[in-house]
């Protein structure tokens, strides 16, 4: 086997065999495992979790696990659990028996896997079924994303912070378009129009260049504080949730203020005995707040991907005060900035990344064993002329299994579909890998996502929800041509059918995650 560095949490040492490496050949003998338990919407967030970290499918053998083409050591641990190296440091816990395993995920979720022998895995034979279930909605819709709005007082100067963040995150500024574009000019009289508008734009673009990258920006914003979370022993203060921006209607746009250490403001912890006479004075008021916050500008995005669109602005809190409606004030949370790899993208090594234990760089022989092993039969045919150019051939398996279609049926929830793109030598150049869900919710699928590779590099909301990693690349070889076409993408989608539609059933959700070797594209177009 083709050991990698050793950068997981069972370290090397001697002798030893290396936690994980990528396999060189998968065994011929051995179990496979699979999500045991008739998936339903109170476990699929467990089962969204053990597929990206690859281990929704295990073939094992004696002390080794194969998820995908990757290889991992299974050790045992005094009090007679078994250990499980995962990507990015993470590690699963095994409860371990010949006739059942009972994986423990980084989260504390629990996945019971039942074992099916051969080359049987999770598609072998297509699976339907009839089974209706009625709608009952998360917060997640393709249209909204959950995401609560609150207004800016008209105290804050909005030109300023789009114009700054136009400046700090390199975003170029079109002063002519907006100009352009600008009613109150279009009212005057045609003769002083042209006049006016040269005078406006210039105004605009003098600003742009006067105005500081560092300067810090205050607002009130009405809120609320949430019911007392008696596990927890805290509070949270709404407005610093996931996927809650501050809008800023400007130049005939929608600009969305995200703040990239929301999270250390969000919680206000308090022991239970002080806890109830804060509740009462909260419910004496509504729960309602205010909250003071100063602010600056630092880029471009949300990193954590719960808010898209064209123009997400990237802030930083330096101070917040959450007061009473009297002006008294009842919490301010010491902050400290947030550090790059909280609110920025990292480098991602396409080399050692893998979409559910599957890289790519590796032989395709590899992979056609694996998918055979772990998913069903695999079968190798020519690239369609419709894709990336340098594709040549590429690996199916259970190839439009994934989806339901008039006539067919409805695909049940559990199958998984991987396709493999080889080039001319039969190495694998990019990967995608789908399984089918009961519904799970957008803010549930970008958690896991995000907890597995880190903040996003972009995020699209178009009629699925799409997060991504890594470097651009080229748009014919992504999963959607309308992007976006980062090397590393995740992909929220409905499975809709006639028969959720009719029904009023809840629809499964289908999760596309797809790896592309951008490095090796790269060199192609030169």
């Amino acid at each position: 086997m083709v050991g990698l560095a050793c950068a997981f949490s069972l370290a090397c040492g001697g002798d030893r065999a290396p936690a994980v490496d990528v396999a060189s050949a998968l065994p011929d003998d051995g179990a496979v495992w699979t999500i045991s338990q008739p998936e339903n919407r109170a476990t699929a967030a467990a089962a969204l979790e053990a597929m990206v970290y690859g281990a929704h499918v295990l073939l094992t053998d004696g002390d080794d696990a194969y998820a995908g083409t990757t290889r991992r050591r299974m050790e045992r641990q005094s009090n007679g659990t078994w250990s499980l190296a995962l990507p990015n440091g993470a590690q699963a816990t095994i409860d371990r028996s010949d006739s059942a395993l009972v994986l423990h995920l980084p989260s504390g979720a629990t996945v019971p896997l039942s074992v099916q022998r051969g080359a049987s895995a999770a598609t072998a034979d297509r699976k339907f079924d009839d089974g209706r279930q009625i709608a009952q909605w998360a917060s997640y819709s393709p249209a909204a994303s959950g995401v609560r709005l609150r207004q800016a007082p008209p105290e804050l100067d909005d030109e300023a912070v789009v114009l700054t963040w136009h400046k700090v995150a390199r975003v170029p500024f079109d002063a002519a378009g907006v100009t352009v574009r600008n009613k109150a000019l279009q009212q005057l009289p045609a003769f002083d129009r042209p006049d006016s508008a040269r005078v406006w734009q210039q105004r605009l673009e003098q600003r742009l260049a006067a105005l500081p990258t560092t300067e810090t920006f205050r607002v009130r914003v009405n809120d609320n504080v949430s019911e007392y979370d008696h596990e927890q022993q805290r509070f949270s203060v709404h407005f610093f949730e996931p996927g809650t921006y501050l809008p800023l209607q400007v130049f005939g746009e929608e600009y969305r203020v995200v703040f990239s250490n929301a999270d250390a403001a969000r919680f206000i912890n308090m022991p239970k005995d002080a806890a109830r006479p804060f509740d009462e004075s909260l419910r004496a008021q509504g729960r309602g707040v205010l909250t003071d916050i100063a602010f600056r500008v630092t880029g471009q995005g949300d990193p954590s991907g719960a808010v898209t669109g064209a123009r997400v602005v990237r802030a930083e809190l330096v101070e917040v005060h959450v007061r009473n409606r009297q002006e008294s004030e009842l919490f301010s949370p010491a902050l400290s900035a947030s550090t790059p790899t909280a609110s920025r993208p990292t480098a991602l090594d396409i080399a050692t990344t893998d979409v559910a234990g599957l890289g790519v760089g590796t032989d395709g022989d590899l992979f056609e064993r694996a998918a055979s092993r772990l998913f069903g039969k695999a079968a190798r045919r020519a690239a369609q002329d419709n894709g990336y150019a340098g594709f040549a051939s590429v690996i199916v398996v259970n190839e439009m299994g994934c989806s339901s279609m008039p006539g067919r049926g409805r695909v049940k929830a559990g199958a998984v579909c991987a396709t493999a793109f080889l080039d001319r030598d039969g190495i694998v150049r990019s990967i995608r890998i789908e399984r089918l869900f009961p519904f799970i919710d957008g803010e549930t699928f970008r958690n896991v996502l995000v907890q597995r590779y880190g903040p996003v590099a972009d995020a699209v909301q178009r009629t699925g929800y799409t997060l991504a990693w890594g470097p651009v690349t080229d748009s014919t070889t992504a999963y959607a041509r309308s992007g976006p076409h980062n090397a590393l993408t995740a992909t929220w989608n409905e499975d809709d059918d006639m028969m959720s539609r009719s029904l009023n059933a809840a629809p499964r959700i289908r999760v596309t995650l797809q790896l592309t070797d951008a490095a090796w594209i790269a060199t192609q177009s030169r």
